[in-house]
């Protein structure tokens, strides 16, 4: 956003904490509506559901009990005693059995009208003979339909080894050529209750308009009725037994009990909340007409309000591409005027500013020549060293001309102190050092380098070891007897390189040890015990700047006489110039 112009940022604000909040309130509140009237749909279906469960419970109950109707009264197990090997009348008594039975029928069905309408009920023996309810012949259903039925059907549906239970054996159709509506049977193969022995089967079946004059109550939606294996009993075909995920249906669910089935009332999502979602979309697309209408006229304003600013944008960019002489015209005495003139006094000012830079260029320009012709000087002393060397050995000087080459190398060494060196030329550059301190204090001393390949060319920085050589020679305190030996080694242990400094000198007290420790510790050049010690604090302070504070120098008493100092370097290095 901050990259935008100003005026544009106004519009994006705009957008952002009117427009935005608006939307989203206008969103939540479309949201809270809809979920409200939703969960009181759903609510209300769930009640709806009940009442229906709770009807289809009690028609169930009635059926169970007009089956028991028949396992508990006397008479009807005594005539289907009778009439259970019939295959045709043929005799009085087996009439006479089934004008019982049939009259039975009669009975049970007066005691629950519904029979009349909704309902089919038949007793077949045990050989296949059918004695039809008196609604079905009232209702025209005739005997060889309902013998085709049963044949084709529901005959191999009953279990007979389930004795005197109630099995609900699912939907029959019409026979083929008939038309009727589909019935859901439920049955009971009979048994005497005091010898077991079988009297035939009860079937009764449920019609679809019974269960559709029960669903007319859904107005929206619809409801459908599953048996336990989730087979359709009534309803709607395209109602799911199980709702997908995701989905958009309000739907209420309840189990019937006494028989495991499940009712279920589906209602589309989009019928209830549709004319909520309008109402939303015709406020949201007025909302964003108005923002259209008001982010034109707020563009030709902002534009207009935006031009001064421009002009100051256009003096800072012509003056910062070189042009020293815009100035910005102050007109009125608005804030933008007087920013203006703020703009006008802080471009004078960097002019000045940029006169004094350049003239300071020039001056350091000039230092620049002037360092330039310096280093010409110590290039002149090197050349006349090395005629003065050339002229020794003319004249068969073999020792001079070998302090003079030592003596060069050091002041090469000198003269690129900035540049980063190797532990190899360090050890180098020692033995030229000693070689000149031999001749300047006239005694003989000797020194030995034993650097290990691998550490070559580790990097250092340039005369490190140099001061802590020459606190050796200057501090080391030879007897007259002792032949004086410097000896220097390094090796790596621990991710570390540990460089060591031997003297034969006489070494010093523990007091002194002591002190020098100190001062290494606290790191101060304030007040230096010795300009030995001034040394060693300079060679510390060197190394913890190039390798960090896990370098470390100390000094230990050598054996059987003399100083030891050891130097650890981290093999991990930064900067070793």
């Amino acid at each position: 956003m901050f990259r935008l112009t100003y005026y544009q940022r106004i519009q994006v604000s705009f957008v952002i904490f009117i427009l935005l909040p608006i939307i989203v309130v206008s969103y939540l509140t479309y949201t809270v509506i809809e979920k409200t009237m939703t969960e009181k749909i759903q609510l209300s279906n769930q009640a709806v559901t009940n009442i229906i469960a709770k009807d289809i419970s009690k028609m169930v109950e009635d059926l169970t009990f007009t089956t028991d109707f028949f396992l508990q009264d006397s008479n009807a197990r005594k005539d289907m005693r009778g009439f259970g090997s019939t295959k045709r009348i043929s005799n009085y008594q087996e009439y006479q059995n089934y004008t019982e039975i049939s009259d039975l029928f009669e009975v049970l069905t007066n005691k629950n009208k519904s029979f009349n309408t909704s309902f089919r009920m038949f007793y077949v023996n045990n050989v296949g003979f059918i004695i039809p309810s008196t609604n079905l012949l009232d209702l025209g259903t005739g005997l060889g339909e309902l013998q085709a039925q049963w044949s084709d059907q529901l005959r191999t549906r009953v279990n007979k080894s389930l004795i005197n239970k109630v099995q609900w054996i699912g939907l029959a159709t019409p026979p083929t050529g008939t038309v009727g509506d589909n019935y859901y049977y439920m049955a009971r193969a009979l048994y005497d209750i005091r010898d077991g022995a079988q009297l035939g089967t009860l079937y009764i079946g449920i019609s679809e308009r019974y269960f559709n004059k029960l669903f007319e109550s859904a107005r929206i939606g619809g409801i459908s009725l599953y048996d336990t294996e989730g087979k359709l009993i009534a309803g709607k075909a395209d109602i799911p037994y199980t709702l997908k995920p995701r989905s958009s249906e309000i739907r209420s669910e309840v189990i019937i009990e006494k028989v495991g089935w499940k009712l279920v009332y589906d209602m589309p999502k989009e019928e209830l909340v549709g004319q909520i979602t309008g109402t939303f979309y015709t406020m949201i697309m007025a909302i964003l007409a108005f923002s259209v209408v008001f982010l034109i006229v707020s563009v030709i304003v902002a534009k207009k309000l935006y031009l001064p600013i421009r002009k100051l944008q256009r003096v800072a960019r012509q003056f910062g591409e070189g042009n020293h002489a815009i100035q910005f015209p102050a007109e009125g005495k608005d804030e933008i005027a007087l920013l203006g003139l703020t703009l006008n006094q802080m471009l004078e000012q960097i002019k000045q500013l940029i006169a004094d830079i350049e003239q300071e260029q020039e001056q350091k320009r000039r230092l620049e020549l002037q360092a330039l012709f310096a280093q010409i000087r110590p290039h002149f002393l090197l050349n006349t060293l090395n005629s003065i060397k050339c002229n020794l050995m003319l004249v068969d000087d073999p020792f001079h001309s070998q302090k003079i080459s030592s003596l060069m190398r050091l002041l090469r060494a000198y003269m690129k102190i900035d540049q980063p060196s190797t532990l190899q030329s360090e050890g180098d550059l020692l033995s030229a050092y000693v070689d000149i301190m031999t001749m300047r204090r006239e005694i003989p001393l000797s020194i030995s380098v034993d650097i290990p390949m691998a550490l070559s060319s580790f990097e250092m920085p340039k005369l490190l070891l140099q001061p802590l050589v020459e606190n050796a020679i200057l501090h080391g305190s030879w007897d007259s007897d002792v032949q004086a030996h410097i000896e220097v080694n390094a090796r790596q242990q621990d991710g570390m390189v540990e460089i060591q400094i031997r003297d034969n000198g006489n070494g010093m007290g523990q007091d002194r040890y002591d002190a020098i420790h100190h001062m290494l510790e606290e790191g101060s050049l304030a007040q230096p015990i010795s300009s030995s010690g001034l040394g060693l604090v300079n060679v510390r302070e060197r190394i913890r700047l190039t390798y960090g504070p896990n370098a470390s120098i100390r000094l230990i008493p050598n054996t059987p006489s003399g100083v030891i100092v050891i130097m650890q370097l981290p093999i991990s290095t930064i900067d070793p110039s």
